[in-house]
């Protein structure tokens, strides 16, 4: 039991070591009671799950800035599937923290997947161990999952999207894109936009209206942003400052809670107001091909 103790317990061998042989031969030579393995790892999950509650009730306080982490996935020497919770929050000092809260087998039987859908079945999972730490589901702020639109919370449905000009106008900008790549001509030229997240693309096609423009003008057709040139500007302007938010955040050191909050709050008066005008931002690298000033006042 010693041995089990310092190696598969503290050493955290059933994550790193659990599945070799040599473990298994060890313990094979020690002959080991499973019923008292059992109960130790329960007793020490009970510890940990309590030492977490009491910790996570102090630090949370209710705040409804959580974030949840949910894997699934399929242990390679048991064939078993498990799920893994790990939760993300702001404590009072505004430090983020995180926890792993639960590693379950996740093994549903075949009548409980004939009977509800995977999210279904995943979201009770989540719940139960949200419960024992005495938190609940709508102190969710958000939830990612290597499962896709499996993770509650992640699946977006885009007849109940509140902004559907928004959604119009980035799946036409992902459209011409794809059309520019596979263009011969434009391909070397638009490199840049490829693989680059929504604001630089939507900053690339604003700098290259007229090259993009051009390559439809060849091919004897009329670009489908000509239409949207107002809302691709209205957009990059909203999305660009909260961008830099998130880019001066990842270079600042903790706590960095307190300066995004404070700067989306900045936003809000400003950028997000929508008591007043928008201001127009003009890219950079279109200031220094056009030398044109870089704010506008478009509403």
């Amino acid at each position: 039991m010693n041995w089990v103790k310092c190696n598969i317990i503290e050493g955290f061998c059933p994550l790193s070591h659990g599945g070799k042989e040599w473990v298994r031969a060890s313990l094979k030579l020690t002959a080991l009671n499973n019923k008292a393995v059992k109960q130790v790892v329960v007793d020490m999950y009970a510890a940990t799950a309590s030492q977490y509650k009491m910790e996570m009730a102090a630090q949370i306080g209710g705040m409804r800035l959580l974030h949840l982490n949910r894997d699934l996935w399929v242990d390679k020497f048991s064939s078993l599937k498990c799920i893994g919770i790990r939760l993300f929050y702001i404590d009072r000092t505004w430090v983020l923290r995180s926890r792993l809260i639960a590693v379950r087998q996740f093994n549903p039987t075949k009548e409980l997947l004939e009977d509800n859908r995977l999210l279904a079945l995943l979201q009770k999972y989540l719940e139960s161990v949200l419960e024992e730490y005495g938190l609940d589901v709508s102190l969710l702020f958000s939830a990612t999952s290597d499962a896709g639109s499996d993770a509650f919370g992640t699946h977006v449905d885009p007849a109940k999207s509140r902004s559907p000009v928004v959604r119009k106008v980035i799946a036409t900008v992902k459209m011409v894109m794809e059309h520019i790549r596979k263009s011969p001509r434009a391909k070397v030229s638009f490199a840049v936009v490829i693989g680059c997240g929504v604001t630089n693309v939507l900053e690339a096609v604003i700098v290259n209206r007229a090259a993009i423009d051009g390559v439809y003008t060849t091919e004897g057709k009329d670009s489908p942003l000509t239409s949207l040139t107002d809302e691709i500007d209205e957009l990059f302007s909203i999305i660009k400052p909260a961008a830099q938010v998130i880019v001066k955040c990842q270079q600042t050191s903790v706590p960095t809670v307190q300066l995004a909050v404070l700067a989306l709050a900045a936003l809000k008066l400003t950028t997000l107001n929508v008591d007043s005008p928008l201001e127009i931002l003009t890219p950079a690298r279109k200031l220094a091909q056009a030398g044109t000033s870089g704010i506008g006042g478009r509403e």
